[in-house]
């Protein structure tokens, strides 16, 4: 063991006595030589990128100081700003962004839309409405992934929507990590949405204006699945699948104009029995053929109620209807 280590930093203490001893002394000193120049030279590389890595963020951050001073901001805006700069930061370490991995550029778009359905469906599947879709249009859940779903992240202190607030660019929030705080006018006392509930689903079916105020309280991470392209996208669908969607859209908002004023709320409830009602009455062949997960998160019955709407009507058509003026609860349904 003495003579092994010797030999890697080219010393000898005993001399080679035969050909064959020193030609193996040379191996190994040759091999010493190389592994040890390699393993420098990783550790040279790996150093020098990390250290342009941290110079690079301690440029922003200080170029953001920078700016931040000449333009007068308050001190406490100011370290949100740094403190929202800096999760922004090591966010991107922990989840590389898809953009600045330059070689999906070159993936082709159908194994780019698997990727996505892998990255977003098990987020979307906690509303039963997702996981029924699955089972009735995989190709249209993979191009909703795809096509509609983006990443939003939100600093602690962030407000995404407020009471009141019609949205213009209307959008479903699934939270991914972190919590938030969901507050009604109405009440006292704060509601926390955590990961793997939802938020805004009225705004896929009908002109919504949000009747709360969410915030954030923690570093959070959500989803964003975009409602008017979701509607575009399944517009064109075949009539089968229009027909589950049409089916859906209609008794959601039969229930939403059912409701009470102050029982209208933007956080969903997958164990609610209104939702349990629709899942069943909008997918009844999933409901006849038993097609739900073996252990599943919400049990769909059979409908406990029958909805009015026609099960012909298009998507295209459901959606004309949930605008007219039959839906007049104005604070929530247009």
């Amino acid at each position: 063991l003495h003579w092994s280590l010797a030999m890697f930093v080219g010393e000898t203490i005993i001399d080679s006595q035969t050909i064959t001893e020193r030609y193996f002394a040379v191996a190994v000193l040759f091999f010493g030589f190389v592994f040890s120049s390699t393993l420098l030279g990783s550790l040279t590389t790996a150093m020098t990128r990390l250290q342009i890595i941290s110079s690079k963020q301690s440029a922003e951050m200080s170029q953001l100081r920078r700016y931040l001073l000449n333009k007068g901001i308050s001190r406490p805006l100011a370290v949100r700003v740094q403190r929202n700069a800096q999760h922004a930061l090591q966010e991107q370490k922990q989840n590389m962004p898809e953009a600045s991995v330059s070689l999906l550029a070159l993936i082709s778009d159908p194994l780019m839309m698997e990727i996505h359905f892998e990255i977003f469906a098990r987020w979307l599947m906690e509303h039963p409405f997702f996981s029924c879709l699955n089972e009735t249009n995989p190709a249209g859940i993979r191009k909703a992934c795809h096509i509609c779903v983006m990443p939003l992240s939100l600093s602690n202190g962030d407000v995404l929507f407020s009471d009141h607030e019609a949205p213009t660019h209307p959008r479903m929030f699934f939270v991914q990590k972190g919590e938030v705080q969901y507050k009604q006018e109405s009440t006292d006392t704060a509601e926390l949405v955590m990961t793997g509930q939802w938020l805004c689903e009225p705004v896929l079916w009908t002109t919504w204006r949000h009747v709360g105020s969410l915030r954030a309280v923690t570093e959070t991470r959500l989803l964003a699945l975009d409602a008017e392209k979701f509607r575009g996208l399944f517009s064109g669908s075949a009539d089968v699948h229009m027909a589950h969607m049409s089916r859906y859209a209609m008794a959601f908002c039969e229930v939403l104009n059912q409701m009470d004023k102050s029982e209208l709320t933007d956080i969903g409830d997958a164990l609610s029995e209104d939702l349990c009602d629709i899942i069943a009455w909008a997918f009844p062949d999933l409901e006849q053929a038993n097609m739900v997960e073996e252990e599943p998160r919400v049990s769909f019955s059979l409908a406990s109620r029958s909805f009015s709407p026609d099960a012909s009507v298009s998507f295209d058509s459901a959606i004309d209807v949930k605008r007219s003026s039959s839906f007049n609860r104005q604070s929530g349904v247009a």
